[in-house]
């Protein structure tokens, strides 16, 4: 990855990333309900950083299989 998002995704595992992603699917843009069940040991602020910052940009540059509507 380039230096784009890298600070936000600093301290993210690979883990945390599928995590991540299973929670998108399950509560989308819920972040609260995400945190809370899927990424309890994440701060709010970060999971909507990395949603922002990390997340919508694969998304948008077509990386992202997942797409939530």
């Amino acid at each position: 990855m380039t230096r784009l998002g890298s600070k936000a995704r600093d301290g993210w595992t690979p883990e945390d990333e599928a995590a991540f992603a299973a929670g998108i699917v399950v509560h989308d843009r819920e972040f609260g309900a995400l945190r809370d069940q899927f990424l309890p040991h994440k701060s709010l602020a970060q999971i909507v950083s990395y949603y922002y910052n990390i997340w919508k940009i694969r998304c948008e540059l077509s990386v992202c299989v997942l797409r939530v509507h």
